[in-house]
């Protein structure tokens, strides 16, 4: 190794990477996960010295928490939920206060290195911009990038995109909308998957009672954009083919109709709430069909464990990596018997099993992708 290769490799070690979150532990979900695998990932291979994520604050959480041995800092400075318009006038107020905050990052930041900020963060007016800008002139070693995860992201952020160094999109759909921005960098979603055990199977099977039972599985939540809607139709629909099969649904609750009532009386639609998000890619292998009608994802993480755990899926629309390997697996705009139908033909194997390359998702070949990006910035 040179001197310059040298001193370019020290100066990767030295340097420090920060992520705007908007929100991180104990919170759970895709994003949450995203987050906590670069934070483990990139300090143990060496990209950094230090992962600081800067998120909100939450309930029985610390403002600040370290690890053990300093690679990774968690700052929780933003108010909580902060512009949730569920929670009524203060949520603004919180939100007002956030902008104002952004104001303050360069205290957080440090003097080189880079920054990840989630693109979410500009789906509503915000300060961030500016803030951003004089981040730039006080910190000229601090690269920036924009993270890109929400296919329906407003058409502002696109300009936005030019003023940062590099932007990040996790999917096709979302760099379908990026064309004219520079450095963009397409890096497919992580997950964490594996096949599991037959003594994993059966204790998941035993913790959640459905020891002996067939049941299509969703781990997305009550959430009219995911598709709870439409899922409990097509439920209804496969009961009435004579298939004694349920719906198991892991995730919060966002959204609740008569038909999911009636079907939560009737005892076959069971809420599981918020579960371990092992047990959800558990019980994900161990469906009859797993269930993902969302129109909302641009590359839902719940199917890619799905399928990396072994499962019967049927994914969403509007995902071109799927439509592209596995068609005939991904829901259109049909309803009623034709989908039962097909579900049915999934689950039973007369479509078989989806091929997507769900390795290429894997932390040991996206972790790559994310350190050659800091490396060609740094």
């Amino acid at each position: 190794m040179g001197s310059q290769d040298l001193q370019d490799w020290q100066l990767t070690i030295m340097a420090r990477i920060a992520y705007l979150a908007p929100v991180f532990s104990p919170a759970v979900g895709g994003g949450v996960a995203y987050v906590s695998i670069l934070a483990r990932e990139l300090p143990t291979r060496g990209a950094c010295a230090r992962f600081t994520i800067i998120t909100e604050r939450h309930p029985g959480a610390p403002v600040k928490e370290a690890s053990a041995d300093g690679s990774l800092e968690i700052l929780r400075i933003f108010p909580f939920r902060a512009g949730r318009s569920t929670r009524g006038f203060a949520s603004y107020l919180a939100y007002a206060l956030q902008n104002a905050q952004f104001l303050r990052l360069l205290r957080v930041l440090p003097a080189k290195g880079v920054l990840f900020v989630h693109g979410s963060f500009f789906n509503n007016p915000t300060l961030l911009s500016v803030a951003l800008r004089s981040i730039r002139k006080a910190r000229p070693g601090l690269r920036l990038v924009l993270d890109l995860r929400d296919p329906k992201f407003p058409g502002s952020v696109v300009k936005k995109a030019a003023s940062f160094d590099a932007t990040i999109s996790c999917s096709k759909n979302i760099s379908e909308r990026l064309s004219g921005v520079s450095n963009v960098w397409e890096i497919p979603v992580m997950i964490e998957g594996r096949f599991f055990t037959q003594a994993e199977q059966k204790a998941a099977l035993e913790k959640y009672g459905l020891h002996g039972k067939l049941f299509i599985f969703n781990g997305s939540g009550f959430n009219k954009g995911k598709g709870s809607d439409v899922l409990i139709r097509l439920a209804r629909e496969i009961r009435a083919s004579g298939r004694d099969v349920g719906l198991v649904v892991a995730g919060k609750r966002r959204f609740w109709n008569a038909d999911l009532q009636d079907a939560h009386q009737e005892g076959w639609l069971m809420p599981l709430g918020i579960i371990p998000s092992i047990d959800v890619r558990l019980l994900a292998s161990l469906a009859w069909l797993d269930a993902n009608l969302s129109t909302v994802d641009s590359f839902p993480r719940h199917s890619l464990e799905a399928l990396a755990s072994g499962a019967r899926v049927l994914l969403p629309q509007g995902v071109p990596e799927f439509a592209d390997v596995c068609p005939e697996h991904v829901v259109t705009q049909e309803e009623g018997g034709a989908l039962a139908a097909r579900a049915i033909a999934i689950a039973e194997g007369a479509i078989g099993a989806c091929r997507y390359p769900w390795e290429k998702h894997l932390p040991d070949v996206v972790i790559a992708q994310y350190m050659a990006l800091i490396d060609s910035l740094i």
